[in-house]
Parts: structure tokens; sequence; C-alpha cells
């Protein structure tokens, strides 16, 4: 086989994996109890007003308090608002609705499917997508229960007290939240002060560098501050912009450690000093606080290092020399100057999307007519399920499943234990109500996972309300755990032969998308060249930084749920997804490295020159990453890239630092600027060539 090819496929963890993986979700971490807690005492506060005063549907009541509830109190917040609005849409489409299909059942399923599609396909709006999504959910489940009431009047109040359940207990959680909820910008910058202190440990122990984080949490925090950052005042906003751009800053510092640390001799000297220079920064940022002069939204000087003596701005550097080289060898390539990727289309003229709605749309109506024609109204959950599982890709549908699944059979069990020795035991409403928070508190505590467990304590919310909760009083029958098991099992079965048979997408073909993007942004941050405008090293984040942290982060995300869709699609298997990503990200490590160590008042030009050399094979490496079978030729012009700046870049070659540093009269534990600058070049155009290298398409007779 090729350099590129690894016969190991992406499969799920075996149980010590498993083991290893629950022990790090359920781990304890600052807030976790608190919110937990706060889950509890609402979902209690709840069921005691529903009981009270006899208002329907109280487990779906307690399921909206996790629905709504987040770890700060802006998502909760946000996301309590954007219920309000779904719900009085919803409700008011399906009064109006039922006066026209409420007797022709011919005519709800069109209709059915209609809100269906346009519910999935405008759900990745920003803004306005959530909102558009709850509506269309709630005004298919408004649909599909008119076959159980017949008579208008009943289903009227139904609809309206609907709109009570969805909006009183997000009122509830919403008004907890406000009250002792933690802020978003706390809780980032708590977090960033956990991984730093974590790395700095590390560093001083000598031990690896620990990973950055659960894949996926770093760019949910991102998201969080954002939406943060637009509910708030000018003030609010400033701090949440300064909150992520630390976390992406420390985000940063860890990959250029984890490469510091990967030659045992110590000799990727330039990345040891970037790494310094951005630790420096972040302690000097830390120490002015986001509205000092020298915060994160304004101007930022990185203290030089000692060992690091300035250069006279009329040196002849490597990236002076190879000013003209550069410039020749870029008129041999096609890359453009700018981002590659063009902006993403509408949802109506996104075929991706479009799709994405179809197949949603296809096993949403496939599981409404198979519970109608079984005349089984108790497996309504198969509904239900297609709608909350669907995701972009099939490995992300099949992991949110599984969750699904596993999250339903524990809360079943547990309402099936509650149902046959406790409830008959129980005598009052307050014996109920400590039973409710304390299954609430233990739901809670996994739901505060991460995107890999996080699902699986909502759905065991869920399945054990349902079970408990069915009507005025504590429920009796078992057969309602039975058939909610029996829908999920149903919605999973269509979810995955739809999405797995019609116009599959794999996790790893998100995964090259966004590490593509990552390339893209890294490439016009190193050629947008504002150092020298700026007047210092390009070592603040701006939100092109911010958005190769979290672009990173969600590849590194898709390529762990690889796994979930390795029996359905076997080619995906042929090379390893987390070799590519480790290399993918070692090229932007280097990058960063190259855009830290800049040191414009040395040589702008020549300095402006070395960056455009490496831009110009990110660009390469993305166009590779989405178009493999250019990867040979964009292989060759980072090779002839190197050679004309005389850049040793074989992917195999180890060497000691030493034989890098271009100026012979610097002392060996103090190496100068121009050496450090040339040392990052080099090192980042290797991890280019290597990418590519991965990248090459394999041999036929490799296969």
């Amino acid at each position: 086989m090729t350099a590129g090819a690894d016969p190991r496929p992406a499969v799920m963890p075996g149980p010590a994996g498993l083991m290893a993986l629950l022990a790090a979700e359920l781990a304890p971490r600052p807030g976790r109890l608190a919110g937990a807690l706060r889950l509890a005492l609402a979902s209690a506060l709840v069921v005691a007003i529903w009981m009270t005063f006899r208002i329907p549907l109280p487990a779906y009541a307690a399921y909206v308090v996790f629905l709504v509830g987040g770890r700060d109190r802006q998502t909760t917040l946000a996301t309590a608002v954007g219920g309000l609005l779904a719900a009085t849409l919803a409700v008011a489409l399906a009064l109006l609705l039922a006066m026209l299909d409420a007797g022709e059942p011919a005519l709800r399923l069109p209709l059915m499917a209609c809100a269906t599609f346009a519910a999935m396909l405008l759900a990745r709006l920003p803004g306005a997508g959530p909102i558009a999504f709850l509506a269309g959910f709630v005004l298919v489940l408004a649909q599909a229960v008119v076959d159980d009431i017949p008579r208008p009047e009943a289903l009227t109040r139904l609809l309206l007290w609907l709109w009570v359940v969805a909006v009183l207990p997000a009122a509830i959680i919403a008004l907890l939240d406000l009250a002792t909820g933690q802020d978003a910008v706390t809780l980032a910058r708590a977090e960033a002060a956990r991984r730093l202190a974590r790395l700095r440990d590390a560093l001083a122990a000598g031990r690896p560098v620990p990973a950055p984080a659960a894949p996926g949490a770093t760019a949910t925090l991102l998201d969080v501050l954002a939406r943060a950052a637009g509910l708030t005042g000018a003030r609010g906003r400033t701090e949440a912009d300064a909150a992520r751009a630390l976390l992406a800053r420390v985000d940063r510092a860890e990959r250029i450690a984890a490469l510091a640390q990967r030659r045992a001799d110590g000799s990727p000297t330039a990345a040891r000093h970037a790494l310094d220079r951005l630790l420096a920064g972040i302690d000097a940022d830390d120490r002015a606080g986001p509205d000092g002069a020298t915060g994160a939204d304004g101007p930022r000087s990185a203290p030089a290092l000692p060992e690091a003596p300035a250069t006279p701005a009329t040196s002849a550097t490597p990236a002076t020399s190879a000013t003209s080289a550069t410039s020749a060898t870029s008129a041999t390539r096609i890359t453009p100057a700018g981002p590659a990727r063009p902006a993403a289309p509408p949802p109506w003229r996104d075929p991706v999307r479009l799709r994405f709605a179809l197949k949603a749309t296809l096993a949403a109506t496939l599981a409404y007519l198979a519970y109608s024609l079984l005349d089984w109204p108790g497996i309504r959950t198969a509904l239900v399920t297609c709608f909350f599982v669907a995701l972009d890709s099939t490995g992300e549908t099949l992991h949110k499943l599984t969750l699904r699944l596993a999250g339903a059979l524990a809360g079943g069990l547990l309402g099936a234990i509650a149902i046959v020795w406790l409830l008959p035991r129980m005598t009052d409403i307050g014996q109920l109500l400590l039973l409710i928070a304390a299954v609430a508190a233990l739901c809670g505590w996994i739901a505060g996972a991460s995107e890999r467990l996080a699902y699986a304590g909502m759905q065991m919310a869920f399945a054990f309300f349902v079970g408990v909760l069915q009507g005025d009083g504590p429920g009796t029958d078992l057969t309602v755990l039975r058939d909610r098991v029996v829908g999920i099992l149903l919605g999973n079965f269509l979810m995955s032969v739809v999405f797995a048979t019609l116009w599959p997408a794999g996790s790893l073909d998100g995964a090259r998308r966004e590490l593509a993007r990552a390339l893209d942004l890294l490439a016009a941050r190193l050629d947008g060249g504002d150092a020298g405008d700026r007047g210092r090293p390009a070592v603040g984040d701006d939100e092109a930084g911010i958005a190769v942290t979290h672009a990173l982060d969600r590849a590194t995300r898709l390529v762990g749920l690889a796994g979930f869709e390795a029996r359905l699609r076997p080619a995906a298997r042929r090379r390893d997804p987390q070799a590519l990503t480790d290399a993918a990200r070692r090229v932007c490590a280097t990058a960063w490295v190259v855009d830290t160590l800049a040191e414009p008042e040395r040589d702008a030009r020549g300095d402006a020159a070395a960056r455009a050399t490496v831009a110009l094979g990110l660009r390469d490496c993305a166009a590779a990453l989405l178009a493999p079978e250019t990867a040979a030729r964009a292989a060759a012009a980072v090779t002839a890239t190197a050679i004309d700046t005389d850049v040793d870049v074989d992917p195999s070659a180890t060497r000691d630092a030493t034989n890098t540093r271009t100026d012979a009269t610097a002392p060996p534990d103090a190496p100068s600027p121009s050496s450090l600058a040339a040392e990052a070049r080099r090192d980042a155009l290797a991890a280019q060539a290597r990418l590519l290298a991965r990248l090459a398409p394999e041999p036929r007779h490799a296969r």
C-alpha cells in the first residue's frame, strides 16, 4: 500500500474503550452538580403544578425542562424565548390546519409531509432555524393526534393546552437559571483556566500534552459564547468575544505544545518558542482583562523572549532571499489569493440540505403510515424519533439513534421498577415529587456530559416521565413503556435504512470539509498579513482564528462518529481517518507557529513572503481534502516551492534543529528570529507534504 493507506478500520470502541468513555463523560466538573439539581427542582415544581391543577400531558411538561435547560443562563434564556415563539406559531398553524383537514386524512398526510420538509430544510438557518424546526415538530405532532381526538372541541382544547405545556415549564427553568445559573463567559473562562493549568502542569512535569477536550466540546462552547454575545449589551458582547478568543488561543497552545513534544530530542525549537510567546500573550491579556487597553478586542503586544535577540531589519534572512523564488513559484500555481470555498447557498438552493430534508421527511412519513395502518397509536414515538435524531451525516444520525435507544431502555427500566415496587407504596404527592427529583437529578448529571453522551440522559428522563406520569396521578400501566420502546426501535430502523441507502452522507466527508475550511481560513490569515499593519506579531485572535478552532473541533467530532457507519460504508475503512485528521491538525499547528513567530519589525516584506509560501501550501492541502485526485499535483507544487526556497520537505526526514539554523553566528542556546522563522517554515511545508502524501489515491494494485 501507499504511505497514505492504513488497513485499520474505523470501528466503534470495545468494552474497555466504552468504560473509559463513560468514566470521562460522567466525571465531576465545575457547575455540573448545580445544573443537575436545577433540573431536578424544576421538574418537581412542574409535576407539582400539573398534578395540582390536573393539566394534561404532565410527562411532556416535565421533559420540556430538559429540552430548555442549558449549562448557562444565556443558552437557557435563548432556548426559552425560541420555544415560546415556536409554540405560538405551531399552535396557531395547527388550529388553522385542523379546520382544513380534521376530517380529510388524504389532505392531512401531504400537509404533514410539507411541514416536516420545511422544518428540516430551515433547521440550519442561523437564528430562526431552531424556531422553525420546533414549530414544524409541534405542528406535525398536533396533526398526528387528530385521528385520536375526533371531536373538534376536544382537539381545540388539547392544542391550547399544548401551548401551556411548552411555555410554562420553559419559563420555570429559565427563571431558576437566571437566579442561580452560571454565566457563559464565566464557564468559558473557567474551562480555559482549567485547560491552561493542565497544559502547564504537563509541560513542567515532562508528561505528554493531554488531549484538548472532548470532541465537539470546544466548538459547542464557542457557539454558546457567540449566542451570549448577541443577547447582552456592549460590555457583555466584549466579554463574550474576549472569552471566545481566550478559549481559541488555549486550544491553539495545546496543539502547538503537542507539536513541540513530538520529537524526543527536543528539536522543534520554533514550536517551543512559539508556545512560550503564545502563553506569555495569554498571561498578559489575563492581567489586562477584557476591557483593558491590551484586551482581547484590541491590539496585543506579546513580550519578546529574552533568548531571542532582535535582528536588524537590513539583515539577509531566508524569507527575504526567498521572495523572488516564491513569486515565481506562485505564478505557476492556480491557487486563488483568498479563501477558495464560496459562501454557502440558501437552504432551498443547497442540494445537500434538500436531500437531507427529503430523507428525514420520507422516514417520518413512513413512521406515521406504519403506526396508523397498524392502529397502534402508542408507538407514535417512532415519528418523534425521526425528528430528533435526523442529522447531516449517517454517522451522526446513527450515533444519536444509539443514544436515544440506550436512554429509552435505561429510563424505561427505571420506570418499570418504580411502577412495580415504588408507586404502590406511595401515599402522597410529596413522595412522588421526591422520586421525580431523584431520577431527574441522575438524568441531569448524564445530560451534562458532552455531545457524545448527553442525549442519552435526556432520553432516559423522557422514558421515565412517560412511564410514571401517565395522567393526573402516578401510572400503573407497563404497556406505555413497551409501546414507547417499540416506537423507538421502529424509528431507529426507518432512519437507518433511509439515511444509509438514499444519498448516504458520511461523517468523514463532513470532516474533510471542516478540515478544508480550517486550512482555507488559516491561509487567509497568513497571506492577509496584517502583522505588519498592526505593528505586532500575529499572536492575537480574530474571528478567523476562532473559526479555525471551531472547524478543527468539529472535524475531530465527526471522525469520532465514523465508527457508527463503518459497516454501512466499507469503502471508508481503507484509510485511517484519525491519522488523516492528526496530519491535518499538524499542518494547522505548524502554520500557527509560523503566524506566531512573525517579526514585522524585522523585515515585513520577507516575513510576508514566507507566510505567503505557507499559505499557498495550505490552500493546496484544502483543495486535496475535497478532491483527493489533486493531492499528487499539490504535493509536487509544495515540493517545488520548498526547492525554490531551499527547504527540505522529505516526509521521512528527521533532522536536528542545529542543521536548520541559518545564522551560523547564533549560539546554540539562543537561536535568532531568522533561524526560528526558517525552521517554522520548514516544519510547515514538511507537514503539508505528509498530509498530501496521505491524501494521494492508492494505486489500484494496493486496493
